[in-house]
């Protein structure tokens, strides 16, 4: 069992220990402070002890949910949720990115683009260069070239919109 340690004067919160029994007076525990300065009181089953406050209710101290603190974790575990979601899609996209473009480098990836798009409209131009046998042949690897390019673009945007769409689900 969870119990929360209140100071009494201004019902802040002191810390938490677990225990099987309410434990105030322990010299075991010096850094709780015990009674009579504080009240040692079990957590009541369906509050988080990050999101609690305590309160005077009758005389008597509670342990209530405090909604600003629940707000917070909310928003905090929403946005965690969204980075390992964008961490996953950048992962993945980075990932075929390397498989097509042999790079994970935007710029390197652009000048291969447009290398392709060269030697398919010129290829003549790159058959020496290339090593390739001939201009049909040059062709054709840049045509192949330049499918892959296109299939990773579909991936990619593909795979943007579905974190889009996963990131407006957590954040509604």
């Amino acid at each position: 069992m969870k119990f929360i340690i209140v100071k009494k004067e201004d019902l802040s919160l002191q810390g938490s220990y677990e225990a099987d029994v309410k434990d105030d007076t322990s010299a075991n525990r010096s850094w709780l402070i015990a009674e009579p300065m504080c009240a040692h009181i079990a957590l009541p089953e369906g509050l988080d002890a990050d999101c609690i406050k305590a309160e005077l209710q009758d005389e008597v101290i509670v342990l209530v949910a405090d909604e600003d603190k629940v707000a917070a974790k909310v928003i905090a575990t929403k946005q965690a949720q969204v980075k390992a979601l964008l961490d996953a899609l950048n992962l993945d996209v980075y990932g075929q990115m390397q498989v097509v473009y042999t790079t994970t480098n935007p710029d390197s990836a652009v000048a291969y683009h447009e290398t392709w798009k060269l030697m398919l409209s010129n290829p003549a131009d790159f058959v020496t260069v290339t090593g390739l046998p001939d201009a049909a042949t040059v062709q054709a690897y840049a045509e192949g070239k330049l499918a892959a390019v296109k299939a990773y673009a579909i991936y990619r945007l593909e795979k943007i919109m579905a974190f889009e769409a996963a990131k407006a689900a957590i954040l509604a």
